[in-house]
């Protein structure tokens, strides 16, 4: 399992972040430990890789993955961060090791530059994120 945060900037864009482990952004976010729940790991993530204090609890969706080759199956939690004030903006720090740099774009940027597995869901995210809906994904895929 898997839990991370959607943050946006005062004009409606979306924070990605780039890791130094792989060629894709990211949100933050990441694994979840032994005994954590999705929104404690959100909130450790957040803290650890933009070094903010956020509080997250509106979950805005729950994808299930099949395994693949690759990979076994999962779930990945996405919550609601909320918008990001410029004093909030202008305090976040990277720890120059892990994560390398952050910016804030469109969700057509996002799908470019964080890959489909996560860019396909952010989409999904987005299309909805003005709504009190909730998603459940499946292989980042709306069942039908």
């Amino acid at each position: 399992m898997a839990s991370g945060a959607l943050f946006f900037n005062e004009t409606g864009k979306l924070l990605i972040l780039k890791p130094s482990y792989k060629g894709m952004w990211e949100i933050p976010g990441g694994a979840i430990e032994d005994d954590e729940s999705p929104r404690m790991a959100a909130e450790r993530e957040i803290k650890e890789e933009i070094g903010l204090t956020k509080h997250v609890i509106k979950l805005m969706c729950v994808d299930y993955q099949h395994a693949d080759a690759a990979r076994t199956e999962s779930l990945m939690f996405v919550f609601n961060g909320g918008t990001l004030s410029n004093e909030d903006i202008k305090s976040i720090l990277l720890d120059g090791k892990e994560i390398l740099e952050f910016k804030f774009v469109t969700a057509n940027e996002a799908f470019k530059l964080c890959g489909p597995r996560l860019g396909r869901r952010i989409q999904h995210i987005m299309a909805m994120k003005d709504t009190s809906g909730f998603l459940y994904l499946e292989d980042r895929e709306l069942p039908l």
